[in-house]
């Protein structure tokens, strides 16, 4: 007979996973409406608040826990990107606030542009793929800052197409994680 408590043991986990996919999925739902293929919608707003806004967040709290300051930073943070971006679209439409003027979010996404770059330099030395994740990520923020600056439609489709580049990026280092953790070996490469 064997004695396998393990109900009570607490096995370390990896969060990234669920944080990568929820930026993943959110970011290339959004490049796919800056690049033109749909309007914005309600899938949009309810992955920015839900999958890209709160797993996030939340796989953020679960990093921290396990001692990754890194991925706290990043992931809380972009999680909260994502739940001020729902909120700036749906406080308008329930009358609560005014809607965001676009040198309003200009200036929010350029403000992003620098934390982006902040981690991007911060990344360095966790592989290639998440540094060039994040450097895409900082220049989708560029883009569409200089949309929301300028008005010029091709920087904002620029910033769409550079997002899904991006949020693929995002899903390939989501399933490296969740793939390699789960074989306990690198059978992908970051």
């Amino acid at each position: 007979m064997t004695n396998e408590n393990t109900a009570n043991v607490a096995f370390p986990i990896n969060p990234g996973p669920i944080g990568l996919f929820g930026f993943a999925f959110t970011t290339i739902m959004l490049s796919l409406c800056n690049f033109g293929i749909f309007e914005m919608n309600a899938v949009i707003i309810s992955l920015a608040f839900l999958f890209g806004g709160a797993a996030q967040f939340l796989a953020g709290i679960l990093e921290w826990r396990g001692g990754n300051i890194f991925g706290m930073v990043v992931f809380t943070s972009f999680g909260m990107f994502w739940l001020v971006f729902a909120l700036a679209a749906v406080l308008p439409l329930m009358g609560l606030a005014a809607a965001t003027e676009p040198i309003a979010m200009g200036c929010y996404l350029a403000l992003w542009a620098i934390f982006t770059a902040t981690v991007a330099l911060a990344s360095t030395g966790k592989g290639i793929v998440l540094p060039v994740t994040l450097w895409l990520v900082c220049a989708v923020f560029v883009c569409l800052a200089l949309a929301d600056f300028t008005g010029i439609e091709t920087a904002k489709v620029l910033g769409g197409g550079l997002g899904i580049i991006a949020g693929a990026c995002a899903y390939y280092i989501g399933t490296a994680d969740l793939i390699n953790g789960i074989h306990g070996c690198r059978k992908l490469k970051l």
